[in-house]
Parts: C-alpha cells; sequence; structure tokens
C-alpha cells in the first residue's frame, strides 16, 4: 500500500502521511482505551471506525482487524472482548 502511495503522491507526502499517522494515533488509542474502560460503546466504534481507516490507508495491516472487532463489539454492545483487542492494538 505505501508502495502505490508513494509512486502515487511521491517520498515527501509518504513523509507527511506518516508524521501525521504516528502524530494522531496516540491520542485515539487513549480515547479507545477511556472508552472501552468507561463501557462507551458508541465511542468505541467512533474511534475504532476511525482508526481502522486511517490503518487501512497506510497498510497498518495488524491494526486493521483489532480495530473491526471493536467496532464489531461496540455495534453489538458487548465491549467485554473488548480490552483483549485493544491490547493487541497496543503490541
Amino acid at each position: 500500500c505505501l508502495r502505490s502511495l508513494r509512486a502515487a503522491a511521491g517520498e515527501t507526502a509518504i513523509h507527511d502521511l506518516l508524521e501525521l499517522f504516528l502524530t494522531d494515533v496516540p491520542p485515539m488509542l487513549d480515547a479507545l482505551r477511556a472508552s472501552v474502560e468507561g463501557g462507551d460503546a458508541p465511542e468505541v466504534l467512533r474511534v475504532a471506525h476511525g482508526l481502522r481507516g486511517s490503518c487501512g490507508a497506510l497498510g497498518a495491516r495488524l491494526m486493521i482487524a483489532p480495530c473491526a472487532a471493536l467496532e464489531e463489539a461496540a455495534r453489538a454492545r458487548d465491549l467485554s472482548d473488548a480490552g483483549q483487542h485493544l491490547g493487541a492494538l497496543l503490541e
């Protein structure tokens, strides 16, 4: 995914996108952690969906499945396994 982005947008654009990703992800993970701990399913859904989109755009494939699992759990309003999925994101 990064190769196609690099070919289409150039090295500087890739650098800027990665820098933005690395700046945006930690607060998203903090918000996700707080919403999981607080049992706030709508917020888990919102943040996990945004994070999954960002990960997908940059090819952070290992982060996509835990985000999708969090989204699914939040839609079902069952966050009982959310801590496990969050842990997978933080590894």
